[in-house]
C-alpha cells in the first residue's frame, strides 16, 4: 500500500527560504518534514502545499476574516501560521486547511457553508502528495477552486481526516482508497474528469468511490 512506502524521513526541506520571514518569496519546491513533526515544520509544509496549488504567498499571509466575515488584507504579511488564511492550529499542529468553503466544526453533517463568495484567490495548481506530512490535519477544504490533476494516494495515510472537500474543481483520474479514514464528509461533485460519482458522501461507509 502507499502508506507502507510513504517515508517522511526520506524527504527534506528543499528551500531554506521557507524558514525565513521572506517565505512569501520562496520557490515552488515542495517540502516535507521528518518524524516528530513540530508546528514550524507544519508551517513549511503548508507553504509548499499552497505554492503547489498555485496560491499567492502574499494572500496566504495577509488575508483574514473580520468579525462580519468580510475578507480583509493585513498591512504586512504575518509570520504566524495560525494567522494565515484558512489555517487552523490546535495543540501545536496544523489541523485544518480551509481554502474553499468553510465548515462549522460543530456539525460536519451541515451542508451549508459559512461563506460562499469570499475566497480571496482561486487555487489553480495541483494537490501534492507531500500534503500527507500534515499528519494532524482533520479538514482539507479546497472546493470551488480550479485545481487540476489527480487526488494523491497519500491522503489515505492521513488518519485524522474527517472532512475532504474537492467539489467543483478540475481534478482527474481515480479516487484513491480512503476507506480507513474517519471521514464524515467527502465532496467530489463537479470534477468532470474525475472517475467518481458526481455527488457527495456522508458517513464512513460511503467513502469508497467507484
Amino acid at each position: 500500500s502507499y502508506c507502507t512506502t510513504f517515508d517522511h524521513n526520506n524527504l527534506n526541506l528543499s528551500s531554506p527560504a521557507l524558514h525565513t520571514n521572506h517565505a512569501r518569496q520562496a520557490t515552488a519546491g515542495l517540502t516535507i518534514v521528518p518524524a516528530n513533526i513540530t508546528l514550524e515544520q507544519d508551517k513549511c509544509t503548508v507553504l509548499a502545499v499552497w505554492k503547489s496549488m498555485g496560491g499567492d504567498i502574499d494572500v496566504l499571509m495577509r488575508a483574514y476574516f473580520n468579525d462580519d466575515y468580510e475578507v480583509k488584507m493585513r498591512d504586512e504579511p504575518s509570520d504566524d501560521v495560525s494567522e494565515w488564511w484558512g489555517v487552523e492550529v490546535e495543540e501545536g499542529r496544523v489541523t485544518e486547511l480551509q481554502w474553499g468553503y468553510i465548515y462549522d466544526e460543530q456539525d460536519y453533517g451541515e451542508d451549508e457553508p459559512i461563506w460562499t463568495d469570499a475566497i480571496p484567490a482561486k487555487l489553480t495548481g495541483t494537490i501534492p502528495a507531500e500534503i500527507a506530512a500534515l499528519s494532524a490535519l482533520t479538514t482539507l477544504g479546497v472546493g470551488d477552486n480550479e485545481l487540476e490533476g489527480p487526488i494523491p494516494a497519500s491522503l489515505g495515510c492521513m488518519t485524522c481526516l474527517k472532512v475532504l472537500d474537492f467539489a467543483n474543481n478540475n481534478l482527474s483520474g481515480t479516487v484513491p482508497t480512503l476507506g480507513n479514514l474517519p471521514l464524515k464528509i467527502l465532496k467530489l461533485r463537479g470534477n468532470l474528469s474525475l472517475d467518481a460519482p458526481d455527488h457527495d458522501f456522508f458517513g464512513q461507509k460511503q467513502v469508497r468511490a467507484s
